[in-house]
C-alpha cells in the first residue's frame, strides 16, 4: 500500500503503552506514526524521535483527560489534535489509541478527502451503560484531508456545552442528526460535510482482541499489571511473527473458533 500516516495520542502515565504501540507501527514501513504529546517528558520525547516518530503538540482542554459523572473518560483532546494535524499535513490519518495493535496491514482510509471513518461497538460493547457514551468506539476512526473546520467547531462545541459529554458521544450523536445507520457497514453515507463509512467493530476496533485487524485492549492497563504485560508480549509477537498472526487472526475470524460470546458479558 502507499504510505499512510497514523495518529495517537499519550501523556507520561500512558508511555509504557505508546511505546510498544510505537514500536510494533514502525514494523509496517509504508506507515508513518504522529504522536500528541499530552504531558511526556523530555526523555520519553526524545525515545519516540529515536525510533522515527513525531511527536507533536497542540492546544487542549485541561480537563481533557478526566472522567464525567459516569466514569467514562472524556477525550476531548482527540477533536483538537486530529484538526491540528489536518491543518498541517492536509492528508488523509487513522487515528488510533496506543493501546491497539495491527494484526493486519489493511485498508481502513476514507475514500474520499470529504469523508471520516468510524467503528461502531464490537459485540463486547453491546450494553446499555456503554452505549450511553455512544454508539461508536472512538478508539479507532480515519479522516479525509478536507474536513472542514466548522466540523470541528461544532464536535468541540458539544462537548464543552455537556460535561457529560465525550469525545464519542458527542460524535455519536452528531452522526445520528444525520440519520446514520451504524449498522450499515462499509458504504459511504452522506450528510453536510461529505460523508461517513462504518466499520465493523468486531474487525476494525476489537476490545475482545480475538478475530480484529485491529485488536483494542482497552480496560485501564496501565492499572493492571498483568494485562499490561500481555499487550507488551503481543506486541512483541506480532513484530516478531506478523504473518503468522495475521493468518492465525484471519483463520480464527473466519471459522469463529474462539469469539466473544454475549452469554459471557456478565464476567467481564
Amino acid at each position: 500500500m502507499n504510505g499512510h500516516n497514523i495518529l495517537t495520542f499519550a501523556d507520561q502515565n500512558f508511555f509504557p503503552i505508546v511505546w510498544q504501540h510505537a514500536k510494533q507501527v514502525r514494523r509496517f514501513v509504508s506507515y508513518r506514526l504522529y504522536v500528541y504529546d499530552l504531558g511526556l517528558n523530555n526523555s520519553s520525547r526524545q525515545r519516540l524521535t529515536d525510533i522515527g516518530v513525531t511527536v507533536l503538540r497542540t492546544e487542549f482542554p485541561a480537563d481533557a483527560l478526566g472522567r464525567n459523572t459516569r466514569n467514562h473518560i472524556l477525550g476531548t483532546h482527540k477533536m483538537y489534535c486530529i484538526e491540528d494535524y489536518i491543518k498541517a499535513h492536509r492528508g488523509p490519518v487513522l487515528v488510533l489509541d496506543a493501546d491497539t495493535l495491527l494484526t493486519e496491514n489493511d485498508e481502513l482510509w476514507p475514500d474520499e478527502p470529504d469523508c471520516i471513518v468510524v467503528t461502531a461497538r464490537g459485540p463486547r460493547e453491546h450494553d446499555p451503560k456503554l452505549s450511553l457514551n455512544g454508539k461508536i468506539n472512538s478508539g479507532v476512526m480515519a479522516f479525509g484531508s478536507g474536513i472542514p473546520a466548522e466540523f470541528f467547531r461544532q464536535w468541540k462545541e458539544r462537548c464543552s456545552q455537556d460535561s457529560n459529554a465525550t469525545d464519542q458521544s458527542a460524535l455519536s450523536d452528531m452522526l445520528a442528526e444525520e440519520n446514520i445507520d451504524f449498522e450499515k457497514f462499509d458504504l459511504r453515507q452522506p450528510c453536510w460535510w461529505g460523508g461517513v463509512v462504518v466499520r465493523d467493530g468486531e474487525i476494525y476496533n476489537d476490545t475482545s482482541c480475538r478475530t480484529g485487524k485491529i485488536f483494542h485492549f482497552k480496560n485501564n492497563l496501565i492499572r493492571r499489571p498483568k494485562k499490561l504485560f500481555l499487550f507488551t508480549l503481543f506486541s512483541t509477537f506480532t513484530a516478531v511473527f506478523p504473518s503468522l498472526v495475521a493468518a492465525l487472526v484471519r483463520y480464527n475470524r473466519k471459522h469463529r473458533l474462539y469469539v466473544w460470546k454475549r452469554k459471557n458479558f456478565a464476567k467481564h
